[in-house]
C-alpha cells in the first residue's frame, strides 16, 4: 500500500506554527496521503497519551472530522492522521488542524 508521508514536528514548550505542506493532494485518493507530527518536550523527544482527531477545513469551509493515531516511533510520540477523500470533495486549498486529546485537554499539534 503506498501512501504519501508528510513529516511535522511540533514542540509542546514553544507557540504552535502553521506549517504548509507544498504539494498537491487529488480528488480521487483516498486515504493515499498521511500527516505525521513527531511531538517534542523542550527539544527532547516526548511521550504523551490521548487520542488523535483532525479537522479538515475545505476551501468552501464546510469541515470533515477525521480520526487519526497514536504510535510510538524509537521513544517518541508521533500522531498520524489519513486524508480520506471526503477531504479532497471541494477544489482549493485545505486546512488541517491535527489535535491531540488526554482526557479534558486538548492540544492542537
Amino acid at each position: 500500500m503506498a501512501k504519501i508521508e508528510s513529516w511535522l514536528h511540533c514542540d509542546l514548550k514553544k507557540a504552535v506554527q502553521v506549517q504548509e505542506l507544498k504539494g498537491n493532494v487529488f480528488s480521487l485518493d483516498n486515504n493515499g496521503s498521511r500527516i505525521r507530527v513527531r511531538i517534542f518536550d523542550n527539544g527532547e523527544k516526548a511521550t504523551v497519551s490521548g487520542t488523535v482527531t483532525a479537522k479538515c477545513i475545505l476551501a468552501d469551509d464546510s469541515t470533515v472530522n477525521v480520526n487519526g493515531s497514536l504510535a510510538t516511533v524509537d521513544g517518541q510520540s508521533v500522531a498520524s492522521v489519513d486524508i480520506p477523500q471526503g477531504c479532497l470533495l471541494v477544489p482549493g486549498t485545505i486546512r488541517i488542524a491535527i489535535k491531540l486529546t488526554d482526557s479534558s485537554v486538548i492540544t492542537t499539534l
